[in-house]
């Protein structure tokens, strides 16, 4: 029998019925603490496991996690930990009571951290003073404009049963008419962790993007701690993979559930990946509704650049300043980029939503979309960083606008880290990158097509422009373009970038265009043809380097002559004509192969020369591999 998995959460103002709603879809009160049931209402959140058949298929079945939460207005910390991974919303609402402050606060919640698709269940229709028809048109004004517009509204009553098969309908519909479910690097963001006998810690989540296998090693955010998961449950049954849409219960052996030891420890607010960093600074798209709350609520005070908040991601409750791009408030119904300064590391990815609430816990002041993490602090405010910004905002869940925003800023990319750690699907990325004709691909790299053609022409021209100004030498230096292209090619990609150039090609320490020849220029020729005539002289042992270069011109023919290879180097300070050098060469192997390991003064005798030339061609045969030096004798190093 298949399965397919899905996660919804309740939403509603408190004692309008959730927790006795879900009980009668799922025969599990989701209460379980002993406070809860005393003080009839909801604390933490609680779980359930829904069933329903599969309309579309006999053979296959919905497992729905449901997730209750806390409708109290104390407790909306503990809600937003609850319904970030849900792929839909249950709100409910009342008939004796219509829509409350926590049903408006809740929407928006839902609306901040991108779920789109819900049902509105109107409860407690089976109460004398109840009016069904009435609370569905109440609700059906108050949900317009919103993006629950066009949900389903259903009439239901835990009392006699009316609207329950409904609603089931109406949650299976709603489920499989989904989107596509992202398939990035798994995550689990916890939601409680405490030991159990004979097991030691385990972890509750929501499994998101890919499945945790038992046996797998995770990182533990944001403490960046290695762990190794061995053992798996979902819905109660022990399991070797949990895929995603479940929730899931994962033992950890050797964490600890307090940071109080001094050892490795998981709580609520962690998240477990299957590899990812974590920061402390973000770049964001801020959003704050124009719906009221309540009159009194601090959330109508537009929110202020440099103010202190507390960001809501995953089940994470984090510290942090807001720094808005432009000093101006973020009024009700506004928008603004921002930055948010972490008092402590998170564990975020590109592309994600989070809510933002007082420091005081008090009221849900905004929302917003996670731009680029790990963000330079300095760097916020420049144009380039903000334009990067504003194509990202502008395009929400848009992947190619997200890849052309970071090339069009950085100009290239390594292709393993492009949106690695964002919300976006790898294969969805991929796919993307093969259709976009505004991409360059240079082995591991991906390149901006137009900053390609920028730093190609401007390559082109210095190589071209020095060849005009210095036609002697091969090419223009290696080193030098290469450090001149640091600035904004980044390591690694520079020799792919040369081999992609046409026309352009790498010659020693050299890059040259390919019809290039190094030519002596007319003021050169007399330098070059004294230099020729002194090596000429005595060619086993020609004048040091300082008596040839007598002036600029000797200097800059002799390196004519070097790059020609009609004189070579054989250190810094002396120079051999190459047929010489190769002669002499040729004697000392020759010489060792007859007779075995010689001395330097030997070897000295042989070629006919001083030690000045002597002892640095040695050397440079000793570095070249040809011969192996041992105290004052040397003979042929012996192939491997």
């Amino acid at each position: 029998m298949g399965k397919r998995n899905f996660i919804i959460a309740t939403a509603g103002h408190v004692d309008h019925g959730k927790s006795s709603l879900v009980k009668a879809l799922t025969n599990t009160d989701p209460d379980r603490l002993p406070e809860e049931k005393k003080r009839g209402i909801t604390i933490e959140l609680g779980f359930a496991h829904l069933q329903l058949p599969d309309p579309g298929d006999s053979e296959s079945t919905l497992e729905i996690g449901v997730i209750d939460v806390p409708g109290h207005e104390d407790f909306v910390q503990n809600m937003v930990m609850g319904v970030g991974a849900a792929d839909a919303a249950l709100l409910v609402v009342a008939a004796d009571d219509g829509w409350m402050p926590q049903t408006e606060e809740h929407l928006q919640i839902l609306s901040y951290l991108g779920v789109k698709r819900g049902i509105i269940a109107v409860t407690k229709t089976d109460l004398p003073e109840a009016d069904p028809e009435l609370a569905e048109e109440m609700v059906r004004e108050e949900i317009a404009g919103t993006v629950f517009a066009n949900a389903p509204i259903v009439s239901t009553s835990v009392s006699d049963g009316r609207g329950l098969d409904e609603l089931r309908e109406q949650l299976s519909e709603l489920l499989l008419n989904g989107g596509k479910r992202s398939s990035a690097e798994a995550r689990l963001w916890v939601d409680r962790a405490f030991t159990m006998r004979g097991s030691g810690t385990v972890v509750t989540g929501t499994v998101e993007g890919s499945p945790f296998h038992a046996g797998q090693n995770v990182v533990i955010q944001p403490r960046n701690t290695p762990a190794r998961i061995r053992g798996l449950q979902s819905f109660g049954e022990v399991v070797e993979e949990a895929v995603p849409a479940t929730r899931t219960a994962i033992n950890l052996p050797d964490i600890d559930v307090s940071a109080d030891k001094g050892k490795a420890y998981i709580c609520r607010g962690d998240v477990i990946v299957a590899a990812g960093e974590s920061c402390d600074v973000v770049d964001v798209i801020i959003r704050k509704s124009n719906r009221q709350i309540s009159e009194r609520s601090p959330a109508n005070k537009p929110l202020k650049h440099g103010a202190r908040v507390r960001l809501h991601l995953g089940t994470s409750n984090t510290p942090a300043r807001l720094h808005l791009a432009s000093d101006e408030p973020v009024a009700p119904g506004g928008f603004a980029l921002a930055q948010l300064r972490c008092e402590s590391p998170i564990y975020a990815r590109e592309g994600e939503r989070f809510s933002l609430r007082d420091w005081p816990e008090t009221a849900t002041l905004a929302g917003g979309q996670i731009l680029e993490i790990d963000s330079g602090k300095r760097t916020f405010r420049s144009e380039p960083q903000q334009r990067f910004l504003r194509t990202r905002a502008d395009a929400s869940d848009e992947i190619e606008p997200w890849i052309t925003s970071l090339l069009e800023r950085n100009g290239a990319v390594g292709e393993p880290s492009l949106l690695s750690q964002s919300i976006f699907d790898f294969r969805a990325v991929q796919e993307a990158v093969e259709k976009m004709a505004s991409i360059r691909r240079l082995g591991r790299w991906l390149v901006s097509e137009k900053w390609f053609e920028t730093l190609k022409e401007s390559i082109c021209r210095t190589v071209a422009e020095w060849h005009l100004k210095r036609p002697e030498l091969p090419g223009y230096p290696l080193l030098k373009l290469r450090d001149g292209a640091a600035k904004t090619c980044p390591d690694g990609l520079f020799e792919a970038l040369l081999t992609a150039i046409p026309g352009l090609s790498a010659a020693g320490n050299f890059v040259k265009q390919d019809k290039h020849v190094p030519k002596l220029q007319p003021e050169l020729e007399k330098p070059c043809a004294e230099i020729r005539a002194q090596i000429a002289a005595n060619p086993n042992e020609p004048p040091s380097r300082k008596h040839l270069l007598v002036s600029s011109g000797h200097e800059r023919a002799l390196k004519f002559l070097i790059n020609i290879e009609e004189v070579v180097e054989i250190d810094a300070d002396n120079v051999l004509g190459a047929e010489v050098r190769a002669e002499m060469r040729e004697k000392v192997v020759a010489h060792l192969q007859a007779n075995g390991a010689s001395t330097t003064s030997d070897l000295r005798q042989l070629i006919g020369t001083s030690r000045r030339i002597a002892m640095p061609l040695l050397e440079q045969m000793d570095k070249e591999g040809i011969t192996l030096r041992n105290g004052d004798a040397r003979t042929l190093r012996q192939a491997k």
